[in-house]
């Protein structure tokens, strides 16, 4: 695995970038989950689709997600998934997959900065909306 340059990775302040780094998915019509896997200073090392499911939903699983993240090594990551009805609210799932995989994270040493729900016109960060990560 070959990063790309340090002034080539763009960096993730907020819930903005991850939109920006993930507006390809926004338009999908079944759901997709990204990944944005961070070195120690914010920067994309990495972006990965690691979940491709119907129109309400998508199985993903904590090792597919931290096994990379080990690998390439991250600091921190942001999950980013897209709704395809449009709305951007967090259901109770996407609620449950957060908090599983934020606990995972924190016992391999890594943070998750971020769930960021994107649809076509508007988008929601959990950690903005007060969702313990």
């Amino acid at each position: 695995y070959q990063p790309p340059a340090p002034e080539r990775q763009p960096s993730v302040t907020g819930p903005a970038d991850v939109v920006a780094a993930m507006g390809d998915i926004r338009a999908q019509d079944c759901e997709h989950v990204a990944v944005l896997y961070l070195d120690a200073r914010s920067r994309v090392i990495d972006r990965r689709v690691v979940g491709i499911g119907g129109l309400r939903a998508s199985v993903i699983h904590p090792r597919d997600i931290l096994g990379h993240a080990l690998q390439i090594p991250a600091a921190s990551l942001v999950l980013c998934h897209n709704h395809p009805s449009g709305q951007s609210d967090p259901s109770p799932e996407d609620l449950r997959v957060t908090r599983q995989l934020a606990e995972a994270a924190k016992l391999l040493g890594l943070e998750l900065l971020d769930h960021v729900i994107v649809a076509e016109q508007e988008f929601k960060s959990l950690r903005e909306l007060g969702v313990a990560l």
